[in-house]
């Protein structure tokens, strides 16, 4: 007997009444398919979520200091004018200044924000 294609999901039914898969009779029921076994490897994460790390800013030619105090004040939560000013001349006078010191994701929050505002900065573990 040809198969023939089914119009609905009752006539596939009914073909398969009369002719299950398999040939020999008897029920037709879900074909169960057993999904591939995936080792679980646990990836060790880059950095230590206990471990410092320390927020530098560069000196640069293209930004006044004014600009760069402005930026420090914006970015970093309670950081001072004075201390801005301070950070902004270790970074004029030896070629970079240290912004500060917190935990992995807040030291790489601050960095983009700062590099967003088109102030060089970098991470390095404290």
């Amino acid at each position: 007997m040809a198969m023939q294609i089914p119009n609905s999901p009752s006539e596939l039914f009914r073909q398969n009444q009369a002719d299950p898969i398999g040939g020999g009779g008897g029920s037709v029921g879900a074909a169960v398919l057993e999904r591939p076994r995936v080792e679980q490897t646990t990836a060790k994460p880059k950095t230590d979520p206990g471990k410092m790390y320390k927020v530098y800013i560069y000196n640069d030619e293209k930004h006044t200091k004014s600009y760069v105090v402005s930026v420090l004040m914006k970015v970093i939560p309670d950081m001072t004018k004075t201390r801005a000013t301070e950070i902004m001349e270790a970074a004029h006078k030896h070629g970079s200044g240290m912004v500060g010191v917190w935990i992995f994701e807040v030291a790489e929050m601050y960095c983009d924000l700062l590099r967003t505002a088109g102030i060089q900065s970098d991470i390095v573990e404290a």
